[in-house]
């Protein structure tokens, strides 16, 4: 069974951008039955995809968009952390 961190590193963009195969489009879909701390996360995710959509002049910078990405995936490890405990 795919896990929170599995979801987090490795299919929840490509899940997002509708970009999975079908057998780990629902292993993800599974997962997030499951899990309303990665639904949040997915949900988080198509959010910022729309607002970027939205503004297509307003371009993000790799030396930006990757300390991002690190401190949505460490307050999603803290959101998990905190609802099991």
């Amino acid at each position: 069974m795919l896990t929170c961190r599995d979801l987090n590193q490795q299919h929840a963009s490509d899940h997002v951008d509708g970009c999975l195969s079908a057998r780990k489009r629902l292993a993800v879909r599974l997962h997030l039955v499951l899990c309303s701390n990665c639904r949040r996360f997915i949900q988080q995710l198509r959010r910022v995809k729309s607002v970027l959509r939205e503004r297509p002049d307003v371009a993000l910078p790799d030396s930006e968009a990757k300390p991002l990405a690190a401190r949505l995936q460490a307050a999603l490890r803290e959101q998990q952390k905190n609802s099991s405990g």
